[in-house]
Protein backbone atom coordinates (compact mmCIF):
# COMPACT_ATOMS: atom_id res chain seq x y z
CA UNK A 1 0.00 0.00 0.00
CA UNK A 2 3.01 2.52 1.10
CA UNK A 3 4.70 1.67 -2.24
CA UNK A 4 1.64 2.28 -4.64
CA UNK A 5 1.15 5.38 -2.57
CA UNK A 6 4.76 6.32 -2.98
CA UNK A 7 4.34 5.52 -6.91
CA UNK A 8 1.36 7.74 -7.17
CA UNK A 9 2.94 10.74 -5.73
CA UNK A 10 6.32 10.08 -7.67
CA UNK A 11 3.87 9.96 -11.06
CA UNK A 12 2.33 13.02 -10.15
CA UNK A 13 5.39 15.22 -9.82
CA UNK A 14 7.07 13.80 -12.73
CA UNK A 15 6.24 16.89 -15.42
CA UNK A 16 7.26 19.27 -12.38
CA UNK A 17 10.68 17.18 -12.20
CA UNK A 18 10.62 17.66 -15.98
CA UNK A 19 10.12 20.82 -15.91
CA UNK A 20 13.30 21.41 -13.97
CA UNK A 21 14.73 18.89 -16.41
CA UNK A 22 13.74 20.88 -19.15
CA UNK A 23 15.41 24.12 -17.43
CA UNK A 24 18.24 22.49 -16.21
CA UNK A 25 19.15 21.74 -20.42
CA UNK A 26 18.13 25.60 -21.22
CA UNK A 27 20.62 26.57 -18.90
CA UNK A 28 23.50 24.64 -20.07
CA UNK A 29 22.98 25.37 -23.57
CA UNK A 30 22.75 29.34 -22.52
CA UNK A 31 26.22 28.48 -20.43
CA UNK A 32 27.96 27.03 -23.75
CA UNK A 33 26.74 30.26 -25.75
CA UNK A 34 28.25 33.00 -23.18
CA UNK A 35 31.31 33.51 -25.01
CA UNK A 36 28.86 33.88 -28.28
CA UNK A 37 26.07 36.13 -26.98
CA UNK A 38 28.18 37.78 -23.38
CA UNK A 39 25.67 40.01 -22.11
CA UNK A 40 23.10 39.93 -24.46
CA UNK A 41 19.52 37.76 -24.03
CA UNK A 42 20.03 36.53 -20.62
CA UNK A 43 16.76 34.51 -21.33
CA UNK A 44 17.88 33.21 -24.51
CA UNK A 45 16.62 29.19 -24.65
CA UNK A 46 14.07 29.33 -21.41
CA UNK A 47 11.50 30.85 -23.66
CA UNK A 48 11.51 26.84 -24.88
CA UNK A 49 12.20 25.41 -21.72
CA UNK A 50 8.66 26.80 -20.57
CA UNK A 51 6.99 26.09 -23.99
CA UNK A 52 8.16 22.22 -23.13
CA UNK A 53 6.97 22.25 -19.47
CA UNK A 54 3.59 22.96 -20.42
CA UNK A 55 2.82 21.28 -23.48
CA UNK A 56 4.57 18.09 -21.09
CA UNK A 57 3.27 18.78 -18.27
CA UNK A 58 0.00 21.41 -18.17
CA UNK A 59 -0.06 24.70 -16.14
CA UNK A 60 1.59 23.83 -13.26
CA UNK A 61 5.01 23.13 -14.64
CA UNK A 62 5.11 25.44 -16.78
CA UNK A 63 4.82 28.05 -13.96
CA UNK A 64 7.26 26.38 -12.27
CA UNK A 65 9.58 26.10 -15.38
CA UNK A 66 9.02 29.86 -15.66
CA UNK A 67 9.87 31.11 -11.92
CA UNK A 68 12.67 28.72 -12.45
CA UNK A 69 13.77 30.14 -15.45
CA UNK A 70 13.54 33.59 -14.31
CA UNK A 71 15.92 32.61 -10.99
CA UNK A 72 18.42 31.24 -12.82
CA UNK A 73 18.50 33.69 -15.62
CA UNK A 74 18.79 36.32 -12.86
CA UNK A 75 21.61 34.70 -10.90
CA UNK A 76 23.79 33.37 -13.07
CA UNK A 77 23.47 35.69 -16.71
CA UNK A 78 22.14 39.06 -14.90
CA UNK A 79 23.47 39.57 -11.38
CA UNK A 80 27.28 39.15 -12.33
CA UNK A 81 27.09 41.65 -14.87
CA UNK A 82 24.93 44.41 -12.84
CA UNK A 83 26.15 48.07 -13.05
CA UNK A 84 25.10 51.15 -12.03
CA UNK A 85 22.69 52.82 -14.21
CA UNK A 86 21.53 49.04 -15.30
CA UNK A 87 19.14 47.65 -12.86
CA UNK A 88 16.05 49.06 -14.44
CA UNK A 89 16.76 47.82 -17.97
CA UNK A 90 17.58 44.22 -16.33
CA UNK A 91 14.18 44.45 -14.49
CA UNK A 92 12.24 45.23 -17.50
CA UNK A 93 14.08 41.68 -19.35
CA UNK A 94 12.90 39.39 -16.13
CA UNK A 95 9.29 41.00 -16.26
CA UNK A 96 9.03 40.64 -20.06
CA UNK A 97 10.48 37.11 -19.56
CA UNK A 98 7.93 36.45 -16.34
CA UNK A 99 5.15 37.46 -18.65
CA UNK A 100 5.63 36.08 -21.57
CA UNK A 101 6.31 32.72 -20.00
CA UNK A 102 3.10 32.97 -17.82
CA UNK A 103 1.32 33.36 -21.42
CA UNK A 104 2.69 30.93 -23.12
CA UNK A 105 1.78 28.57 -19.94
CA UNK A 106 -1.31 29.41 -20.16
CA UNK A 107 -1.59 28.80 -24.18
CA UNK A 108 -0.25 25.74 -23.92
CA UNK A 109 -2.19 24.66 -20.53
CA UNK A 110 -5.51 25.82 -22.81
CA UNK A 111 -4.11 23.72 -26.19
CA UNK A 112 -3.57 20.80 -24.16
CA UNK A 113 -6.90 20.84 -22.96
CA UNK A 114 -8.83 21.41 -26.16
CA UNK A 115 -6.75 18.50 -27.36
CA UNK A 116 -7.68 16.40 -24.44
CA UNK A 117 -11.22 17.68 -25.26
CA UNK A 118 -10.85 16.60 -28.85
CA UNK A 119 -9.93 13.22 -27.75
CA UNK A 120 -12.50 12.57 -25.27
CA UNK A 121 -15.34 13.65 -28.22
CA UNK A 122 -12.95 11.94 -31.01
CA UNK A 123 -13.64 8.30 -28.62
CA UNK A 124 -17.05 8.95 -28.35
CA UNK A 125 -18.08 9.55 -31.37
CA UNK A 126 -15.94 5.93 -32.59
CA UNK A 127 -17.95 4.32 -29.36
CA UNK A 128 -21.28 5.93 -30.56
CA UNK A 129 -20.35 4.89 -34.79
CA UNK A 130 -19.26 1.40 -33.68
CA UNK A 131 -22.46 0.72 -31.80
CA UNK A 132 -24.60 1.88 -34.79
CA UNK A 133 -22.45 -0.21 -37.17
CA UNK A 134 -23.54 -3.46 -35.17
CA UNK A 135 -26.97 -2.22 -34.45
CA UNK A 136 -27.03 -2.17 -38.44
CA UNK A 137 -25.66 -5.71 -38.88
CA UNK A 138 -27.47 -7.08 -36.05
CA UNK A 139 -30.52 -5.84 -38.10
CA UNK A 140 -29.05 -6.85 -41.85
CA UNK A 141 -29.24 -3.58 -42.61
CA UNK A 142 -26.30 -1.01 -44.08
CA UNK A 143 -26.38 2.74 -45.13
CA UNK A 144 -26.00 4.50 -48.92
CA UNK A 145 -24.95 8.07 -49.40
CA UNK A 146 -25.39 9.51 -52.89
CA UNK A 147 -23.68 12.49 -54.00
CA UNK A 148 -26.31 13.57 -56.44
CA UNK A 149 -23.50 16.57 -57.89
CA UNK A 150 -20.36 14.00 -58.47
CA UNK A 151 -22.72 11.01 -58.79
CA UNK A 152 -20.45 9.27 -55.86
CA UNK A 153 -21.90 6.47 -53.74
CA UNK A 154 -20.73 5.60 -50.60
CA UNK A 155 -22.10 2.56 -49.04
CA UNK A 156 -21.09 1.06 -45.83
CA UNK A 157 -19.00 -2.14 -45.07
CA UNK A 158 -21.69 -4.62 -45.19
CA UNK A 159 -23.83 -3.20 -48.32
CA UNK A 160 -21.78 -5.28 -50.65
CA UNK A 161 -22.96 -8.54 -48.64
CA UNK A 162 -26.50 -7.39 -48.12
CA UNK A 163 -26.40 -7.45 -51.79
CA UNK A 164 -24.59 -11.07 -52.54
CA UNK A 165 -21.56 -9.10 -54.28
CA UNK A 166 -18.02 -10.37 -53.33
CA UNK A 167 -16.17 -7.34 -51.35
CA UNK A 168 -14.36 -4.66 -53.10
CA UNK A 169 -16.99 -5.24 -56.39
CA UNK A 170 -19.17 -1.74 -55.72
CA UNK A 171 -16.95 0.70 -57.78
CA UNK A 172 -18.44 3.27 -55.88
CA UNK A 173 -20.59 4.83 -58.50
CA UNK A 174 -24.69 5.25 -59.24
CA UNK A 175 -24.23 3.12 -62.26
CA UNK A 176 -22.34 0.41 -60.67
CA UNK A 177 -25.34 0.76 -57.88
CA UNK A 178 -27.79 0.14 -60.38
CA UNK A 179 -25.95 -2.59 -61.97
CA UNK A 180 -26.95 -4.74 -58.52
CA UNK A 181 -30.38 -4.76 -59.07
CA UNK A 182 -32.57 -6.82 -61.61
CA UNK A 183 -32.56 -5.87 -64.76
CA UNK A 184 -36.61 -5.98 -65.02
CA UNK A 185 -37.13 -3.53 -61.99
CA UNK A 186 -34.23 -1.04 -63.35
CA UNK A 187 -36.64 0.83 -64.58
CA UNK A 188 -38.98 1.06 -61.03
CA UNK A 189 -36.14 2.03 -59.20
CA UNK A 190 -35.09 5.11 -61.81
CA UNK A 191 -38.58 6.32 -61.79
CA UNK A 192 -39.15 5.89 -57.70
CA UNK A 193 -35.65 7.84 -57.28
CA UNK A 194 -36.88 10.38 -59.96
CA UNK A 195 -40.10 11.18 -57.65
CA UNK A 196 -38.10 11.36 -54.98
CA UNK A 197 -35.97 14.21 -56.43
CA UNK A 198 -38.32 15.93 -58.02
CA UNK A 199 -41.38 15.23 -55.18
CA UNK A 200 -41.89 14.48 -51.73
CA UNK A 201 -37.99 14.40 -51.21
CA UNK A 202 -38.69 10.55 -49.83
CA UNK A 203 -37.08 7.67 -51.16
CA UNK A 204 -38.48 4.04 -50.82
CA UNK A 205 -38.16 1.30 -52.68
CA UNK A 206 -38.52 -2.75 -52.53
CA UNK A 207 -36.58 -4.42 -55.85
CA UNK A 208 -34.90 -8.21 -56.78
CA UNK A 209 -30.72 -7.55 -56.97
CA UNK A 210 -28.77 -9.89 -58.73
CA UNK A 211 -26.38 -11.69 -56.21
CA UNK A 212 -22.46 -13.08 -57.36
CA UNK A 213 -23.47 -16.33 -57.64
CA UNK A 214 -26.36 -16.12 -59.66
CA UNK A 215 -29.21 -16.11 -57.44
CA UNK A 216 -31.81 -13.43 -57.18
CA UNK A 217 -32.59 -11.71 -53.64
CA UNK A 218 -34.71 -8.64 -52.15
CA UNK A 219 -33.63 -5.21 -50.82
CA UNK A 220 -35.91 -2.50 -49.44
CA UNK A 221 -34.32 0.55 -49.18
CA UNK A 222 -35.59 3.71 -47.53
CA UNK A 223 -33.93 7.14 -47.73
CA UNK A 224 -34.47 10.96 -47.84
CA UNK A 225 -33.08 13.79 -50.30
CA UNK A 226 -30.81 16.58 -49.26
CA UNK A 227 -31.35 19.64 -50.97
CA UNK A 228 -29.74 23.34 -50.83
CA UNK A 229 -31.69 25.12 -48.54
CA UNK A 230 -31.44 28.47 -50.74
CA UNK A 231 -31.84 26.98 -54.63
CA UNK A 232 -33.81 23.98 -53.48
CA UNK A 233 -30.85 21.76 -55.66
CA UNK A 234 -30.91 18.37 -55.30
CA UNK A 235 -27.02 18.04 -53.32
CA UNK A 236 -27.17 14.42 -51.61
CA UNK A 237 -29.48 10.88 -51.12
CA UNK A 238 -29.10 9.14 -48.06
CA UNK A 239 -30.68 6.58 -46.02
CA UNK A 240 -31.18 2.65 -45.15
CA UNK A 241 -31.00 -0.56 -47.15
CA UNK A 242 -32.42 -3.83 -45.34
CA UNK A 243 -32.36 -7.59 -46.93
CA UNK A 244 -35.45 -8.64 -47.32
CA UNK A 245 -34.93 -11.71 -49.04
CA UNK A 246 -36.43 -13.68 -46.39
CA UNK A 247 -39.01 -11.49 -45.74
CA UNK A 248 -40.20 -11.95 -49.41
CA UNK A 249 -39.65 -15.21 -49.78
CA UNK A 250 -41.91 -16.20 -46.71
CA UNK A 251 -44.43 -13.57 -48.14
CA UNK A 252 -44.32 -15.62 -51.37
CA UNK A 253 -44.68 -19.11 -49.68
CA UNK A 254 -47.98 -18.20 -47.68
CA UNK A 255 -49.06 -16.75 -51.28
CA UNK A 256 -49.08 -19.59 -52.73
CA UNK A 257 -49.97 -22.23 -49.83
CA UNK A 258 -53.18 -19.35 -49.74
CA UNK A 259 -53.77 -19.99 -53.57
CA UNK A 260 -53.29 -23.57 -53.37
CA UNK A 261 -55.82 -24.01 -50.59
CA UNK A 262 -58.10 -21.52 -52.26
CA UNK A 263 -58.10 -23.77 -55.43
CA UNK A 264 -58.93 -27.03 -53.73
CA UNK A 265 -61.61 -29.03 -54.19
CA UNK A 266 -61.41 -30.18 -50.72
CA UNK A 267 -63.36 -28.34 -47.48
CA UNK A 268 -60.49 -26.73 -45.69
CA UNK A 269 -61.25 -24.37 -42.57
CA UNK A 270 -59.09 -23.24 -40.10
CA UNK A 271 -60.77 -22.06 -36.73
CA UNK A 272 -59.04 -20.74 -33.01
CA UNK A 273 -58.42 -22.67 -30.42
CA UNK A 274 -62.04 -21.56 -29.02
CA UNK A 275 -64.14 -22.73 -31.91
CA UNK A 276 -64.32 -19.69 -33.73
CA UNK A 277 -63.56 -20.21 -37.31
CA UNK A 278 -60.68 -18.06 -38.73
CA UNK A 279 -60.87 -18.93 -42.45
CA UNK A 280 -61.85 -21.10 -45.20
CA UNK A 281 -61.37 -21.90 -48.78
CA UNK A 282 -64.02 -21.74 -51.77
CA UNK A 283 -64.53 -24.86 -51.75
CA UNK A 284 -65.86 -24.80 -47.97
CA UNK A 285 -67.97 -21.76 -49.11
CA UNK A 286 -70.02 -23.65 -51.49
CA UNK A 287 -71.62 -26.19 -49.02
Amino acid sequence: MRMRSFSLRLASAGPYLAALVFVSLAFLLRLSLSAVVQRQLPYLLFGLAVLAAASHGGRGPGLLATAASGLVGWYFFIRPVLAPGTAQGYAVQVASFLIIGLGATLLMDWLRSARRNAERVAEHNKEIIEKYRYNLEAANAGTFDWNIVTGEVHWSENMESIHGQPPGTFDGTGAGALRCVHPEDRDMVRRKIKLAIEGTGQFQVECRHLRGDGSVGWTESKGRVIYDERTRRPLRMMGVCIDATERKRDEQARMQLAAIVDSSDDTIISAALNGVILTWNAAAGRM
